[in-house]
């Protein structure tokens, strides 16, 4: 069983663009808009995440690959872990993560939102999940409360991950079957 950091207090990382860790989790996630499509090891990637966090300190782009990993190896449970993460981040040390650029942070939570609507939207969800999704949209409301404050405008809610729940809403209340925990935790079907 995966430990949760979702309610670990991590300091504030630096620009974390010179760690081998770093670069090795960029390389991973560069795999995402790579023509040929190969193969990502999730695995691996959550755990070069979690390193970073843990010996570096917290940045955004490294939280938003993490909440991506954990969305891709623990499905809804995951998005919502990563989520919370981020969000519990952004209301302590929202101004002091890395990137500061306004223009950085827009694009990282723009591709993060991107990316979690594509994992959502492969998901054999059941009608146990609707819980599950509906933390997921109250913490991507709570998300978008907190950048605002902190100047950055979420996109608009339809184009939230979180939109899922009115996408998926009768669809869950008819079961579906599921893929087994160790096909998911093998990247596969997600």
């Amino acid at each position: 069983m995966m430990t949760t950091h979702h309610d670990r207090h991590y300091k504030a990382g630096g620009d974390p663009r010179t760690l081998a860790d770093f670069m090795a989790l960029r390389a991973e996630m560069n795999k995402l808009s790579h023509p040929a499509r190969p193969d990502i090891n999730w695995p691996y990637a959550e755990q070069l995440a979690r390193g970073l966090l843990e010996h570096h300190g917290a940045d955004l782009q490294t939280v938003a690959w993490y909440t991506l990993a954990r969305a891709r190896l623990g499905g809804v449970a995951g998005i919502n872990e990563g989520l919370t993460l981020m969000e519990s981040l952004l209301v302590r040390q929202g101004k002091n993560l890395w990137p500061q650029a306004l223009p950085a942070r827009t694009e990282i939570f723009r591709t993060l939102s991107k990316r979690l609507r594509q994992v959502i939207r492969t998901l054999n969800l059941t009608p146990e999940d609707v819980e599950s999704l509906e933390q997921a949209e109250r913490s991507l409301q709570s998300f978008d409360a907190v950048l605002q404050r902190l100047e950055i405008a979420p996109e608009k809610p339809a184009e939230r991950p979180a939109g899922a729940t009115a996408q998926h809403g009768n669809s869950l209340r008819e079961p579906r079957p599921c893929a087994s925990a160790s096909h998911r935790a093998a990247g596969g079907g997600v």
